[in-house]
C-alpha cells in the first residue's frame, strides 16, 4: 500500500480503504493514514517480517529551502534534511495488539529504544526499527553483530 496523507474525518478509513479494508504488509507512506499516525515530512516504509515482528525505515523530515519549481544549475541545495526531530509514530494495524519491542539500529548494532504495553507508538528519529512481539525473537548476537550482513 502506498499512502500520501488524508484529511482526517469521522469516518476517514471507511472512505479511503472501504467497509472491510484488508491488513497491507507493505506500507509506504507520509503522514497520518488508517495505519500509521505520523507528524513528520519524512517518508516512512513498513514491511512485514517473520516472527509477526515489522521493520520500519524513518526517512528526514525535509524542508524546501529554495523554490522547487525553479531551475537551479548552480548545485545548490534545494531541501533541507532534518534527523535530528523526533515524532510520534504509531502504528495502527490490526492484529498488533499487546506489548511490543522496539529496537533501533545505530551503525550496526541494535539497541532496545522502547517497550509497548497495548498498542505501537513510541518516539521515532529517522533510522531503522525492528518491532518485536517478545524480546526473546531476537538473537542477542545478530543484534551485537549487525542484521543482515
Amino acid at each position: 500500500m502506498i499512502y500520501s496523507g488524508f484529511p482526517e474525518c469521522e469516518n476517514w478509513k471507511a472512505e479511503v480503504m472501504g467497509d472491510a479494508p484488508s491488513v497491507p504488509e507493505n506500507i509506504i507512506g507520509v503522514g497520518m493514514s488508517p495505519f500509521v499516525r505520523y507528524e513528520g515530512s519524512g517518508l516512512y516504509f513498513i514491511e512485514s517480517c517473520e516472527n509477526e515482528s515489522l521493520r520500519v525505515t524513518l526517512l528526514p523530515d525535509t524542508t524546501f529551502i529554495r523554490p522547487h519549481w525553479k531551475e537551479l544549475h548552480t548545485g545548490e541545495a534545494v531541501v533541507e534534511l532534518d534527523y535530528a526531530t523526533s515524532h510520534l509514530f504509531e502504528i495502527i494495524l490490526p492484529g498488533n495488539e499487546g506489548p511490543r519491542w522496539i529496537y533501533r539500529k545505530s551503525g550496526s548494532k541494535w539497541h532496545l529504544v522502547a517497550e509497548t504495553s497495548e498498542r505501537i507508538i513510541f518516539d521515532a528519529l529517522p533510522g531503522e526499527y525492528l518491532i518485536e512481539k517478545s524480546p526473546t525473537e531476537i538473537d542477542r548476537r545478530l543484534l551485537e553483530e549487525g542484521w543482515g550482513k
